[in-house]
């Protein structure tokens, strides 16, 4: 069976266009003629297109390279502006979090309110998209609901591992993050990897091993704490591998929210001590606080990734702002730091980035080298509303 037969036609955008596909199809327009050959019964009813794509386009005329040189500038600077914040946010929910806990030394009922702020905000912004993930809550149980276990243990570890050691300890653990996904996609999703993927983990655990060793304030339980956060978000990666994640975010918080509120009523509420109520009210508005800076981390992070080109961008993206993390948790603390200490950070830092870059590379050796555009023939004139255009003139409301 043709994909004519189905109702679809490929056809080539112009070089205008380009820049918001793959990097791969940015070439394609001068290899081929750049004209939409449409039939006739779908060019009245086509989306609006420039004139210009009708016939041949100029791709040296200045005009078309001005209008392509703004729309790759204003791609630019969205992007740029989406890694500040996302950065930002990132430094502000450590270091807040850090904070909160040394005042307000309970991580599950930390980790509670921000998903609470996180559900509420997330559950706001899916309304305003109008994605309607949220009507249909039991066909999404069993799908997000096992999601939101390793997140609980993830959150509680990694919050249980900030009270007993430094932000930038913690951050430099997280970096383990590659090799508990290696071991959690092999066992349970049979996948198989490249002896150089493996072989790139190695810099990773050296690197962490070094900051280990020389940490001023090294305390085990942190350390162990660290290493269950890792591993529970790296379990939370590989289950939902195939999950929406802006659906994942939302409903990942939720299901969270509702799994550590009575862990918090048991484990904590009832051994919260009396504060003054200028203490709670402090406690309470920093509470608020992080658990919007939080969400806005999470939410830019989705944003940052819808807008760069490829997974790999991201990725190293990611990686970057764990090094920004690590950094500005440093000055912050403003303690001496010893050469192999650091040593031992951009070790794991850089092997990190070495195996983002082979995991990528390993998926994107299966992909097509173009990717085409469908263009969909409206054949349904009651779905749409519109009359059928008639195939022998043309002309709509004539059989």
């Amino acid at each position: 069976m043709s994909l004519a037969s189905l109702g679809y036609s490929y056809n080539v955008l112009p070089s205008r266009c380009s820049s918001l596909l793959s990097p791969r199809t940015t070439g394609l327009a001068k290899e081929a003629a750049p004209s939409f050959l449409l039939p006739p019964a779908t060019r009245r009813f086509a989306l609006p297109l420039p004139a210009a794509t009708m016939e041949q386009v100029d791709v040296e005329s200045p005009t078309w390279r001005s209008e392509k040189r703004w729309m790759e500038r204003g791609s630019t600077l969205r992007v740029v502006m989406l890694l500040l914040l996302w950065y930002s946010t990132s430094v502000l929910a450590s270091i807040t979090t850090k904070e909160i806990l040394m005042r307000f030394p309970y991580p599950i009922t930390v980790a509670m309110v921000q998903q609470a702020v996180a559900a509420f905000c997330g559950w706001c912004t899916a309304q305003m998209e109008r994605r309607g993930a949220l009507r249909d809550w039991r066909l999404h149980l069993r799908t997000f609901a096992p999601v939101a276990i390793p997140l609980v243990v993830a959150l509680i570890s990694y919050r249980w591992a900030l009270m007993a050691t430094t932000v930038a300890f913690t951050s430099t653990v997280k970096t383990l993050g590659p090799v508990f996904t290696v071991v959690f996609a092999r066992l349970m999703l049979q996948e198989r990897l490249s002896a150089r993927q493996y072989s790139s983990v190695v810099p990773v655990v050296l690197g962490v091993a070094i900051t280990t060793i020389t940490e001023a304030e090294f305390i085990f339980v942190g350390f162990v704490a660290a290493i269950i956060s890792t591993a529970a978000q790296a379990l939370q990666t590989v289950v939902s591998k195939h999950v929406s994640k802006s659906e994942l975010f939302c409903l990942a918080a939720v299901y969270a929210f509702l799994l550590l509120l009575p862990l918090s009523l048991v484990i904590e509420v009832w051994r919260i001590t009396p504060m003054t109520r200028v203490n709670a009210r402090s406690t309470c508005k920093w509470l608020a606080i992080n658990g919007v800076v939080s969400f806005l981390n999470q939410y830019t992070g989705l944003s940052v990734l819808d807008a760069m080109h490829s997974p790999l961008s991201h990725a190293l993206a990611n990686v970057m702002k764990r090094a920004v993390v690590i950094t500005a948790a440093m000055i912050y603390a403003a303690r001496p730091v010893s050469p192999l200490h650091t040593f031992g950070v951009v070790l794991s830092v850089f092997g990190t980035m070495i195996y983002q870059k082979l995991d990528e590379a390993g998926r994107g050796a299966s992909r097509c080298d173009y990717e085409l555009v469908p263009t969909i023939r409206m054949s349904s004139s009651i779905e749409l509303g519109i009359e059928s255009p008639s195939p022998r003139d043309g002309i709509p409301g004539r059989s």
